[in-house]
């Protein structure tokens, strides 16, 4: 089964203030901090256009009676962590999808709690009845069709794909309406006459890898219904890949020192996360956007592996320096550090000098003292002048995915 609940920050939102219920309303980020897009809305404000991910401006247009609430994600992470509870009392197979997502394997509970239908319809009411908002639930024999039957009725409804006739249901849909079918992939297909999951299910697999390379062959596995991946114990633990975290400037960056300061900064951040998960970094990725949101991104190996703010910031305004050219280059409105290739910190590194393998250790030793002084007396308790002088007046650090 594939839980979602629905319009989920702004259902929460409405739960809280009744009053907001006829209204449209939409979770949207800062504008005053350059956050301002719409992270949420309610299908009032759906009515008038209005989609997640655009600007607060341009739904303003749309809607100009629309209100406009800030996120509270405290309140957010409590309401999803109740629906955990509740999922919990039925299988402990749940994997989250983000915080209002999560797939469910109730095979072994069905002598329990009856079959996936009975199971999906009493866990809905008890998340309207106990949470206060609405879900849609999905019930099917693997997890993609599972999650693309909980898209197909929205809200608060069951809707069932069995095996013995998945491709009545499915293979008339449109091909982006698959898991993994983004915007680009969607563009491609349809380029190739490929437009619902049936043409997909039809192509030859090895049409698909040329377009698409192995995601092509994936996504015909997925159409075709052959997905077997399972669903992970609750407790499961995924691998970490990257460790990264990038950050919005209050104002565009143009010259080097202020994109230095940022950079260092996140760079801290990535650094402590490291030494936090014991990894260290062979692989080093800066993401720039623009002020007119033109992205680019450049990747370096590091000489060594590492888990030292002061090597991967040098290493990442290296490579800012040789990505970025002011005054040639435009304004800089986000910068994102991401540390790749991650191994364990016991991994042993090959050093050219013994003096080199001292100064290597004194870094380390260093830096696992200031984590203990920020531990104590928080992060802002030690930081770097260069870094000092912008971060409280230039950035907003925005945590990205691991």
């Amino acid at each position: 089964m594939h839980c979602d609940l629905n319009n989920f920050y702004a259902s929460v939102e409405c739960r809280e203030n009744p009053t907001l219920k006829d209204k449209p309303v939409a979770v949207c980020g800062s504008i005053k901090e350059r956050h301002g897009i719409v992270l949420a809305k309610n299908y009032i404000a759906k009515e008038f256009g209005i989609i997640t991910g655009e600007p607060v401006i341009h739904a303003l247009k749309k809607c100009p009676s629309l209100v406009i609430l800030p996120p509270d994600m405290q309140k957010y992470e409590e309401a999803s962590a109740h629906v955990r509870r509740i999922c919990m009392d039925y299988t402990s197979q749940i994997e989250p999808y983000g915080m209002d997502e999560c797939w469910m394997d109730v095979t072994g509970s069905r002598l329990l709690f009856g079959d996936g239908e009975k199971i999906a319809n009493e866990i809905r009411a008890r998340i309207y009845k106990e949470v206060g908002i609405t879900a849609s639930v999905g019930v099917s024999f693997n997890k993609i069709f599972a999650k693309l039957a909980s898209d197909l009725k929205k809200p608060d409804a069951t809707t069932l794909i069995p095996q013995a006739y998945f491709k009545k249901i499915v293979n008339p849909l449109p091909a982006n309406m698959l898991f993994f079918v983004g915007n680009s992939t969607s563009r491609i297909l349809h380029r190739a006459g490929i437009n619902t999951i049936g043409d997909l299910a039809a192509s030859s697999p090895k049409a698909l890898k040329y377009l698409l390379g192995k995601t092509g062959e994936i996504l015909w596995c997925y159409a075709n219904g052959l997905d077997e991946t399972p669903v992970c114990d609750q407790n499961y633990e995924r691998e970490i890949k990257s460790i990264g975290n990038g950050a919005t400037a209050l104002h565009d960056l143009n010259t080097d020192e202020s994109a230095k300061r940022l950079i260092y900064m996140l760079s801290e951040k990535v650094a402590t996360r490291l030494r936090q998960n014991a990894m260290r970094c062979s692989l080093l990725r800066l993401h720039i956007r623009s002020f007119d949101l033109h992205a680019v991104s450049h990747q370096r190996a590091m000489p060594i592996p590492s888990q030292s703010a002061g090597e991967i910031g040098s290493e990442a305004f290296s490579l800012f320096k040789h990505m970025w050219q002011f005054p040639y280059s435009p304004p800089i409105r986000s910068i994102t550090v991401q540390a790749c290739s991650l191994k364990d910190e016991l991994t042993g590194s090959q050093l050219s000098m013994l003096d080199e393998f001292a100064a290597h250790q004194k870094r380390d030793t260093l830096e696992q003292a200031i984590d203990k002084i920020r531990g104590k007396y928080g992060y802002g308790s030690i930081m770097r002048a260069s870094v000092m002088l912008g971060c409280e007046h230039e950035f907003l650090p925005s945590s990205i995915g691991v």
